[in-house]
């Protein structure tokens, strides 16, 4: 597995200092991220089986494989949510473009890569129990948490609470706010959500018991255990889902 970690970080590392260079993208970067991509794409795919995200068994995963995943993920909504414009290029990949952010509508891709997140997320919570959370993970989780509030802030009509969407992003706050006590700068990160839709119709997910709580007042687990599958609101989360839909 650490051979796989570095395989990533190279890539991973170029991207965010293409990204991170200048106010606007040069054709010359754009295709530079066009052949880092592929290479990513390529380490997704020759990931060795116990490390291969299959959505209808993430509980097969290797413990660190989670981590790992999330940080490719991840890797994909930055690409996609660049704020800088390309100077007169668009670059299309199947459905996936650059910059799409900069047009007001987000990227399918960065909707998906958010909700595979939240469900590798609840899957390695219920094996590990979120105090087994790693650091590296916080990041990721954070950056899911901001754009699937984006995305559902977006809709035409407001989602109601039972909403899918709405749940996963109450999952990922619920698990920043479980974690406060091993990572303190978790705290920072949900007072920065709660400001984004502070007014909104999502501002009671952060006026509302935590999931966590809400099952230890039922009974049915602690702060410092797995959260169960049995239980009816997680197994309808972690159901089968089809990110196309």
């Amino acid at each position: 597995m650490l051979g796989a970690w570095v395989d990533l970080c190279g890539p991973m590392a170029e991207i965010t200092s293409i990204l991170n260079s200048s106010s606007k993208l040069e054709p010359k970067a754009v295709e530079q991220l066009s052949r880092l991509d592929a290479a990513l794409q390529a380490w997704y795919q020759e990931l060795p089986a116990d490390a291969a995200c299959d959505e209808s068994h993430l509980t097969d995963l290797d413990g660190t494989a989670y981590g790992l995943l999330m940080q490719f993920y991840k890797v994909q909504i930055l690409r996609h949510t660049s704020p800088f414009p390309i100077s007169g290029v668009e670059l299309s990949s199947g459905r996936q473009t650059f910059t799409s952010e900069s047009t007001g509508k987000q990227s399918p891709v960065v909707y998906e890569n958010c909700v595979r997140i939240a469900r590798l997320l609840l899957t390695y919570r219920h094996i590990f129990g979120v105090e087994n959370i790693p650091s590296i993970m916080l990041d990721n989780v954070n950056l899911a948490a901001m754009h699937l509030a984006a995305h559902l802030l977006r809709q035409p009509v407001p989602p109601v609470p039972t909403d899918r969407d709405v749940l996963w992003l109450r999952l990922l706050v619920d698990t920043m706010e479980s974690i406060q006590v091993h990572f303190p700068i978790a705290k920072r990160m949900i007072r920065t959500l709660s400001l984004m839709v502070d007014g909104t119709h999502l501002a009671d997910i952060f006026g509302i018991p935590r999931l966590t709580k809400a099952l230890e007042d039922e009974g049915r687990c602690c702060p410092c255990q797995p959260i169960s599958v049995e239980d009816a609101s997680i197994h309808d989360i972690l159901g089968e889902w089809d990110l196309r839909s």
